[in-house]
Parts: structure tokens; sequence; C-alpha cells
């Protein structure tokens, strides 16, 4: 027979404080799931919402020239503007699936991928092929940047997990494609480039690589933590200052100054809320914004990351954020939210 002891006063009291406690977490991870985020005013500017005419997730934001950009997301949304994100208008293809992400050359010629299929178009977005035909074996794109008209990269992980890492580079605006790099890397997932020389991709287990070359070859850079974090985002602004980030790891922000060869975790005293990363962009060597996970907090720093401040009240799961100099801000997010930022 199995007796149950009764609780006494003090464990009674423990109890009650841990089911506090729990009670606060999915508190905050509920508000998590709210898609609004009331035009919210700091201490530096102001976002105010701008109506997309969808409801599904929004994934990124890529511009073209300071007034022509675009968004893409679930079920084949894309979305262009033509007055810095003040309207935009659907040119939606259902039939291109999850787009993730997009970069854009100039305002005729950009890049988007779902998944194992990658899209070009030479028109504004109003037509889209297939420039490229590859067997990922189950696995997936996952960012693509390209330097100039015809050289880009594009990352991801093969085979049925994607969990073997690739570089693929074209020299021909994306009509042909070839392996660089070596055959032994983690699934990789984000890729940044100062120049068309010199360039950053980041990918699971903390794997960092730096190429001087134009990425004909690659050299690995470390965290020096253990286990490596999975690094969702890799970001530089120059030769010296970048940023990576982790969406599930516990203080999930890391930054550089000397190009990658040596990296610093953020300090816990200086996150307001210990998380991951969802979503960050740096404007210059002091100012970024960031979303962290799971809690949606918008968030500002002007010290390269040193410290953080609230930068809204209220929620929303942000997936992309882009700007065009220290003035002209956007993001994207779940339910088909926009903000378009303006300073006081």
């Amino acid at each position: 027979m199995v007796r149950i002891k009764s609780i006494s006063k003090s464990n009674q009291f423990l109890l009650i404080f841990v089911l506090c406690i729990f009670s606060f977490i999915a508190t905050a991870l509920l508000l998590g799931c709210n898609n609004s985020l009331s035009s919210e005013e700091d201490s530096h500017g102001t976002w105010t919402q701008i109506e997309s005419g969808v409801s599904t997730p929004l994934l990124d934001i890529a511009f073209g020239d300071d007034s022509v950009g675009w968004i893409v997301g679930e079920n084949g949304t894309i979305l262009k503007t033509n007055d810095k994100g003040s309207t935009w208008e659907i040119l939606s293809d259902s039939s291109m699936g999850r787009l993730y992400v997009l970069d854009f050359i100039n305002i005729d010629i950009g890049f988007t991928i779902d998944r194992d299929r990658m899209f070009k178009t030479v028109d504004g977005g109003l037509t889209w092929t297939q420039p490229s035909v590859r067997n990922l074996g189950g696995g997936y794109y996952v960012d693509i940047h390209f330097v100039n008209r015809e050289v880009g990269f594009v990352v991801g992980g093969e085979g049925e997990y994607a969990t073997d890492g690739f570089i693929l580079k074209t020299t021909d605006g994306g009509a042909n494609w070839y392996r660089t790099g070596d055959e032994s890397y983690p699934r990789l997932t984000s890729i940044s480039f100062i120049g068309e020389q010199q360039g950053w991709v980041c990918g699971s287990g903390g794997t960092i690589l730096v190429t001087n070359d134009a990425g004909d070859t690659w050299f690995r850079s470390s965290l020096l933590i253990t286990p490596g974090p999975n690094l969702s985002k890799i970001q530089f602004v120059d030769p010296s200052y970048g940023w990576t980030s982790s969406r599930d790891d516990y203080r999930g922000l890391y930054w550089t100054k000397n190009g990658g060869e040596t990296w610093s975790q953020i300090t816990e005293s200086s996150f307001s809320i210990i998380g991951g990363v969802q979503s960050s962009h740096f404007i210059d060597r002091n100012t970024g914004w960031l979303c962290n996970f799971p809690f949606d907090r918008l968030l500002r720093t002007n010290d390269s990351g040193s410290s953080w401040e609230y930068a809204a009240e209220e929620r929303v799961r942000v997936n992309s954020i882009e700007f065009q100099g220290l003035d002209a801000g956007l993001l994207v997010g779940n339910g088909g939210v926009i903000y378009k930022y303006a300073p006081n």
C-alpha cells in the first residue's frame, strides 16, 4: 500500500511559491503568443503599425534601394513597398510555399528560398523562376546572400535530418551552384558579408566560419563554449564588429570586436529578460535591436550589446528587423504584423 503523507505548513508555502512561479512563466509564454504590438514610444523614437493586408506569419525583409523593399512569409506571402514601407502591395504566390528569407541585389533582381527550392526574380518580384535544382536528400536551404549581381552564397543542411551543413556558391547570378568549403560542417544557418571578400557563416554546435577570399576557402572560429550553442543568426557591420546569436541558448548573444577571432557572451546582468534571440539587427557598432525568445520583448542597445532597454511594453513574435540607416526601421512578425520606426 502506498501511503500519502500530509504536507507540512512550510511545505505548503513552498508548493504555493512554486505554483506561482510556474503561473508567471505560463503567463509570460501566453503573452508571447500575442501578435499585436501597440504603437510604443521609447526615448529615441516610435514604432507605428502599418497595414499589411495579410494575417500569415511574415519572416524576412529586404530592400533593393532606400525606398523599394519586399517582405516574405508563409504560404508564399510576398509584399512589396515603393515608399520605404509606408504602404505594401500583395504579390503572393501560394505555390512557392513557406518563404524563409530573401535577398535583393537591386530593385529588380532578388532571391528567396522555400526549404529545398530557390526562386529568382528579375522584375522586382512580379514573377519568379527556379534557377537551380539540387537534391538535398530531405534537407533544406536556410539563408541566402549575394555580394553582387553574379556572386552569391546559400547555406543549409543536407540529408534526412538536414544535419550535414553546406555552403554553395554561384558566380553566374544563380544559374549554377557549386559546393565550397569542406565536407564536415554541421547544419549552417546564416551568412554575413562585408564587401565582396570578407564573410562569415554560423551554424549548429557553435560553428562559425570565416572567409577572406570571397568564399573560396573557409576557416573556423570558435566561441570557446562547450557544448557549443546552435547559432541562428550572424551579422557584421564592418570588418571588425559582429554579433551571432542563438534562439534557444541561455543568454544567446555573442559579439566580437576583432573580426571573429575572439567572442564574448552577453553578461547575465545586461539582459533584461534572460533567454534566446528570436531576431536582431545592428545598425552600426553601437546601436542594435533584438526580439528575445520565448518572451517576445523588443529591446534596444546603444553600447554594442553590453546593456539593453525595453523598446515596447507589449509583446509580439518579431521574425525580422531591418533598418535603412539610424532613422528608418521596419520589423515584421507573426499575424502579418508590420511596424515602422521613426525618430522622435
